[in-house]
């Protein structure tokens, strides 16, 4: 996943600098989800993750600031972040095995970080 290019150091309430989300993001192995090319985007999963801790405080990111959307009759809390969207599939944090993430349409590039 490329982010886009842009200066974050801002602490978030959720112990996570945006710096530390970028890198997060830019480090961790995005894989096409061949399943839904209705919806294509990418997911990354908790065993490929280089630390566990930061795919941890990005799941918690995501649900401290992310706002609900209902995708094909489903809830999901979503955050748009560097011109992308990431959201879980809903379980406890340590049930999670893997974070979504796609790019943001222009349509809803007003709600990105």
């Amino acid at each position: 996943m490329m982010l886009q290019n842009r200066a974050v150091a801002e602490q978030t309430s959720g112990g996570m600098t945006l710096g530390e989300m970028c890198r997060f993001v830019q480090s961790s192995r995005w894989i096409f989800a061949k399943t839904m090319p209705q919806n294509p985007h990418e997911y990354t999963l908790r065993e490929s993750a280089a630390s566990q801790a930061a795919f941890d405080a990005f799941i918690v990111q995501i649900r401290a600031h992310g706002v609900e959307i209902v995708f094909a009759g489903s809830r999901y809390t979503c955050l748009d972040f560097a011109g992308y969207r990431f959201w879980t599939m809903g379980a406890p944090l340590d049930k999670t095995i893997l974070i979504n993430g796609r790019r943001l349409t222009p349509t809803e590039k007003g709600n990105d970080r």
